[in-house]
């Protein structure tokens, strides 16, 4: 940026000193071109220094606006901390290891596992979501409010959505605004809650505290299912993109989606460590991974701000 604007300000001088030489008189003059050709260089010398100096202002105004751009996005927060220090990673449990007619023993799994790898050196916590901010592995769908009113077929907004763990928001370093998070016993109990961002809790009530209590659901077979926390907003598509309003649901229910029962097996790990990125550490993981299943490869293996740089990557190009 300071490179372009220098330029620019070369770019534009140059034609300015050339017109206040005071030589220029008289190295017309012994030209050895006629009147009327002379008139016609320097009209054309004239039109050039008209375009240089307009497309100088240009480059200005665009490096101001760059600049400007740049600026407001350091200032907007994208809803996580240090992303450089979150190593994430894929993992399924398929059916044929764990089937559907017992959906708990998957969630242990994945509790016994998170728990191995919280004992690795160096790891702080760990946490598990159906997507991570950025990795473009999520999905939308319409959200009904209890006690608001829809005229005739009218169906609501699209809402993006993101199956949780408890814990998932204090690794990330997202902020609950009100209200709490998920328990375990939530988890295991299968009870009907669930935790809405601050775009989608402005969108109905005056304030986030407003929000808790409320109720809201999916299809209307489904349960209504209780607001208990509000979190901050999270940039999942890019910081430069708005923040999608989303509604965060436990990793295993009943009655979802028209659905007896619904169940996350892909899941994404969110380790926070100062090690993220190291093959150490993916090696120090794989090996504790292996000692609950040894038959399940992790998959996507990279850190959440090579998310965050991939994603400016792309609004880049």
């Amino acid at each position: 940026m300071a490179i372009a604007v220098i330029t620019s300000m070369v770019i534009a001088c140059v034609p300015i000193l050339k017109c206040t030489n005071p030589y220029l008189i008289s190295d017309l003059r012994d030209g050895g071109r006629g009147v009327g050709e002379g008139r016609k260089g320097h009209d054309t010398r004239k039109a050039l220094l008209i375009l240089q100096v307009a497309l100088s202002v240009i480059l200005l105004i665009c490096s101001g606006l760059m600049i400007r751009t740049f600026v407001a996005l350091m200032k907007v927060s994208p809803g996580f901390t240090s992303p450089e220090t979150v190593q994430t990673f894929g993992f399924y449990i398929p059916e044929t290891q764990i089937p559907d007619a017992s959906p708990e023993l998957v969630i242990r799994m994945d509790e016994a596992i998170m728990q191995k790898i919280a004992s690795v050196p160096g790891v702080s916590s760990v946490s598990i979501s159906s997507a991570v901010p950025m990795d473009s592995n999520s999905y939308n769908n319409p959200v009904f409010v209890q006690n608001h009113t829809y005229e005739g077929s009218e169906i609501p907004p699209s809402r993006r959505f993101h199956f949780i763990a408890p814990g998932f928001f204090s690794r990330l370093g997202t902020r609950l605004l009100t209200g709490r998070d998920f328990t375990w016993t939530d988890l295991y109990e299968k009870r009907s809650v669930v935790v809405v961002s601050k775009s989608f809790a402005s969108e109905y009530w005056r304030r986030p505290e407003d929000a808790l209590g409320q109720r809201v659901r999916v299809g209307s077979a489904d349960t209504w299912r209780e607001i208990i926390g509000v979190s901050e907003d999270v940039h999942y598509d890019g910081i430069e993109k708005p923040a999608p309003s989303t509604v965060y649901w436990p990793l295993m229910m009943d009655h979802f989606t028209g659905h007896k029962q619904r169940l996350q097996r892909s899941i994404v790990f969110a380790v926070r460590t100062q090690f993220a990125g190291t093959q150490s550490l993916m090696k120090a993981i794989e090996q504790q991974v292996s000692m609950v299943n040894p038959n399940v490869p992790l998959a996507n293996s990279e850190t959440l701000g090579d998310l965050y740089t991939q994603s400016s990557r792309r609004k880049d190009r």
